[in-house]
């Protein structure tokens, strides 16, 4: 058999040939670094539950000790120079959602390294549910090679009607997280010291969602640095995109330190992943018009959806964790110093404990109705109408309302 070989040009003029295509390059130097970050949430996540945590400096929901740099470091310069490397060889809606190994590796090592309690359900569902509907969007993404990208080009992109509009909706959304989150942080803290092994998962959604969005604008950011470098490689070009990144990324970080001092990382992580697989994907195949390939064949869209389906359901499933077991112990003042007397009073002051309890009953005594559920949005996205498809398909960009209606 001939050996498939590949050439990677650089405008300075050399060229590196590869024996394999560049985008298996690019997934796995994707796995890599998502061990590296989970390995470095979980320093920072020790950081944060030091007691002696006080007398170091705090910014936001960052604790600055010594433990929670060593963490950043390892979440910032091996992960982010692997991302350079695999947004320059591959697509962003291809490379992005192999973010969700990190979900696979962070439901095994953090409670390993945490002491954290792994549920077998819904945990090992929820995150094979996660692993899957990454596997459908990672194989039925674009594997298209890169075109040569210039800052005019970027520019280009950047000012596109369709992804201005997405951005606005965007940052329309994480200003009201942000509120909401200031609003109700006391009733936040107060859940997630009650329900330790079972977070409210609405609450839990806020600061994943909100770090995820500002996530998917550096992930953006990142990637036009890797096609600057790569390509051109003007040094105030790079400069400035940076400092365009610079502000989503310092968010991101303070919103998951927010996560991970309230929630179990092997939860909050969890969520926070699977909710960043799904940003990037979406803001990543605008920008980069990534969406024209996927667009072009409606088994493929299908294939798509569905995966992207599966993710939310794997998402939805960790809100049927049960309550008791052994806790986080040093996240809060209510852990394994409690007695059995006091985690039972707490849990019958939440008044969300009995629904929740309900639904931990129906869950355990009709599992086939979970998977009804689960199924039930995949069959919604079987049944959309061809036509629909075929008007997607002719012009993405320009869907009115009475193509829609017809």
């Amino acid at each position: 058999m001939p050996v498939v070989s590949s050439q990677l040009r650089h405008s300075g003029g050399w060229t590196v040939v590869l024996p394999i295509p560049p985008w298996i390059v690019a997934v796995v130097v994707s796995i890599l670094a998502s061990a590296f970050t989970v390995m470095g949430f979980v320093l920072q996540k020790q950081a944060l539950r030091e007691p002696h945590k006080q007398p170091w400096p705090q910014i936001g929901s960052v604790v600055v000790s010594p433990g929670w740099v060593a963490g950043f470091l390892l979440t910032a310069i091996f992960p982010i120079a692997g991302d350079l490397v695999a947004y320059s060889l591959a697509p962003l809606s291809l490379t992005a959602p192999l973010s969700g190994v990190s979900v696979v590796l962070n439901m095994v090592i953090a409670p390993w390294a945490l002491s954290e309690q792994l549920q077998l359900f819904p945990d090992v569902p929820a995150t094979a549910l996660i692993l899957f509907g990454c596997c459908l969007t990672t194989s039925f993404g674009d594997h298209a090679s890169q075109n040569q990208l210039s800052a005019v080009d970027l520019c280009s992109l950047a000012t596109q009607p369709l992804f201005m509009a997405v951005v606005f909706m965007g940052t329309l959304w994480e200003f009201i997280l942000i509120k909401q989150m200031r609003q109700l942080h006391e009733e936040m803290e107060r859940l997630a010291i009650r329900r330790q092994q079972n977070p409210h998962l609405p609450h839990v959604l806020r600061p994943a969602i909100a770090a995820a969005l500002c996530g998917a604008a550096a992930n953006i950011g990142l990637k036009a640095i890797s096609e600057l470098i790569r390509w051109h490689g003007f040094a105030r070009q790079v400069l400035f995109c940076g400092v365009l990144v610079l502000p989503a990324a310092l968010f991101q970080v303070n919103f998951i330190n927010r996560g991970l001092c309230l929630y179990p990382q092997s939860v909050f992580m969890s969520v926070y992943g699977a909710v960043l697989v799904l940003s990037n994907t979406f803001f990543g195949a605008i920008f980069y018009r990534e969406y024209v390939a996927l667009l072009s064949s409606a088994s493929r869209f299908m294939c798509f959806s569905i995966g992207c389906v599966l993710i939310l359901a794997g998402i939805s499933l960790f809100k049927y964790r049960e309550h008791g077991g052994r806790g986080l112990g040093e996240d809060s003042t209510v852990g394994a110093s409690a007695t059995c007397e006091e985690q039972t009073s707490l849990h019958l002051q939440d008044p969300t404990s009995q629904n929740k309890d309900d639904e931990h009953a129906s869950c355990h005594k009709n599992p086939e109705a979970v998977v009804g559920w689960i199924l039930r949005p995949l069959m919604m996205i079987m049944s959309v109408p061809r036509p629909l498809m075929m008007i997607l398909r002719q012009s993405p960009c320009k869907i009115t309302w009475n193509q829609l209606s017809k």
